[in-house]
């Protein structure tokens, strides 16, 4: 079973928002406490991506188009 997370991101440089979307996978013996058996990004919204691992786990950067700062760091041990 997969649901969609949606977050709300702002930019810390010029103010500007958006939404990304991950989807977050929960498996069959997946037991409770955890945590999901996956998560990918679905929609980066306007934001650019520099991604280091797709699968199972994203893991990268969300970084502003505007001004090119960093609105989103997630790192690969990262599984929430």
């Amino acid at each position: 079973m997969a649901y969609l997370d949606p977050k709300s991101l702002k930019c810390p440089g010029c103010g500007k928002t958006g939404e990304v979307v991950f989807v977050v996978g929960i498996g069959p013996s997946t037991k409770p406490g955890q945590g999901p058996a996956y998560v990918t990004l679905r929609n980066a919204g306007p934001w650019v991506v520099e991604e280091t691992s797709a699968r199972p786990f994203f893991a990268g950067r969300l970084f502003c188009p505007d001004c090119g700062v960093e609105v989103l760091n997630r790192s690969e041990r990262r599984h929430t």
